[in-house]
């Protein structure tokens, strides 16, 4: 079965009215999914924001906080290369703080401490 084209527009509303995703700024989003892309934003940063059984995004998140969380992960990818370490040190450490009690929804929130776009 071939995937259905939906110009960066259609996405967005996709997001507004079948999911209920708040988009502050259509114009700010719209350059956000051509610069990274609809795939690696919303399929790999959606999960902490979603309401699992109905499938539709918690309450009041908007777009931008889903784009906040992608370059707060960014930038801790990043870290190890600053410092020297092998990836498997930072993936063994956030396993461990993980195991502290901070998981994803945890780390949704820290995303609006550190605005890095």
């Amino acid at each position: 079965m071939a995937k259905v084209f939906y110009t960066y527009q259609q996405q967005l509303d996709k997001l507004e009215i079948e999911k209920d995703l708040i988009i502050q700024d259509r114009n700010y989003a719209e350059n956000k999914l051509k610069e990274i892309s609809y795939y690696s934003l919303i399929g790999g940063y959606k999960q902490p924001f979603k309401h699992l059984p109905s499938g539709k995004y918690l309450r009041g998140v908007t777009f931008e906080e889903i784009v906040n969380l992608y370059y707060f992960d960014e930038e801790m990818r990043s870290l190890p290369e600053y410092f020297g370490c092998e990836k498997s040190i930072e993936e063994s450490q956030f396993g461990n703080d993980k195991s502290l009690g901070c998981g994803f929804l945890c780390m949704a929130k820290i995303v609006n401490t550190f605005p890095f776009c």
